[in-house]
């Protein structure tokens, strides 16, 4: 069981992003790059998530499961403590199913605001330096972050793990929506 959770109240906390590259086509220039998103308090506008953003079932806005209670960034990575909907079978049935371990992957839908273009060994990044998540999902099939979700980023004793660490780059403009 993961110690984070409020089997009560249908409340855990869990990672639901980091500066983990993720694969993008960016069509107008016909061309591959990797997204990684900044994760650091300068970089994350937590407005939305802190003002009790939904947790959805796989991005799915017609399928709300609960809300966010906080939201914060630490060590590279997002976390958020979220309460799921007691009234609703299929949010209970999910939170059991997290807590039991059988599902564990996690995505955030956001809005990037800032990238700074970087190369490094022959590969083309985009640091997303400024963004906004508007929700963050469960019950997800295939993540782009591997690396965040349910019994991730915290082990079973409840011991932190080791955490990668952040550059803070210089900032460009460009907009766009995606969702992770």
């Amino acid at each position: 069981m993961n110690p984070e959770a409020d089997l009560e109240n249908l409340e855990i906390t869990f990672t639901a992003a980091s500066g983990e590259p993720y694969q993008r086509y960016d069509e107008e220039k016909d061309k591959v790059y990797q997204e990684r998103l900044i994760v650091i308090d300068e970089a994350v506008n937590l407005e939305r998530l802190n003002g009790g953003a939904s947790i959805l079932k796989n991005h799915d806005p017609d399928k709300i499961l609960g809300k966010i209670l906080r939201a914060w960034c630490e060590n590279g990575k997002l976390f958020v403590r979220a309460k799921f909907r007691k009234n609703d079978p299929e949010s209970v049935q999910i939170f059991k199913d997290i807590v039991d371990g059988t599902m564990k992957n996690v995505s955030v839908g956001y809005f990037p605001t800032v990238f700074v273009p970087v190369t490094e060994n022959g590969i083309e990044y985009r640091d997303v330096t400024q963004w906004t998540p508007f929700e963050v999902s469960v019950a997800v099939g295939v993540p782009a972050d591997p690396t965040v979700g349910f019994y991730r980023s915290i082990n079973f004793k409840g011991k932190k793990m080791k955490e990668d660490e952040v550059k803070t780059p210089e900032v460009d403009t460009e907009l766009e929506e995606k969702k992770d």
